[in-house]
């Protein structure tokens, strides 16, 4: 790819590359869209999940800060929740919304964040 974005051709296969379909509904909504929206709209009278669940840009985002508010809200103190994702997935903005749900649910107390140093910058 140049300084353009312009895809360069280093090989004769570039010439066969065609795009993914996407399967839309009539919406135009691809398939994680479209759960997205049904979970949003699934838990939108749950406190504190359904405000929070509004402010997520995925499935996977969502899925991460129901599963995160679940262990917290458990209060059994008896889980241990990891989140494992590439780069500019939104991990930190999942755990960023699920402290928010627990700060508003009263019982956020004590709480460790961790980071594994796998890889992590400048590790």
């Amino acid at each position: 790819m140049d300084d353009e974005l312009n895809i360069l051709p280093i090989s004769s296969h570039i010439k066969s590359i065609t795009p993914v379909p996407v399967n839309e509904d009539p919406e135009g909504l691809s398939e994680s869209e479209r759960d997205l929206k049904n979970l949003k709209q699934e838990l939108s009278e749950d406190f504190p999940v359904g405000p929070l669940i509004k402010k997520c840009c995925t499935l996977d985002q969502g899925k991460a800060v129901v599963t995160f508010l679940d262990a917290i809200l458990d209060k059994s103190l008896r889980s241990t929740v990891a989140l494992l994702a590439a780069r500019g997935r939104g991990k930190s903005a999942a755990l960023g919304l699920a402290v928010a749900g627990a700060i508003a649910a009263g019982y956020l107390k004590e709480s460790l964040v961790l980071e594994s140093c796998l890889d992590s910058p400048g590790m």
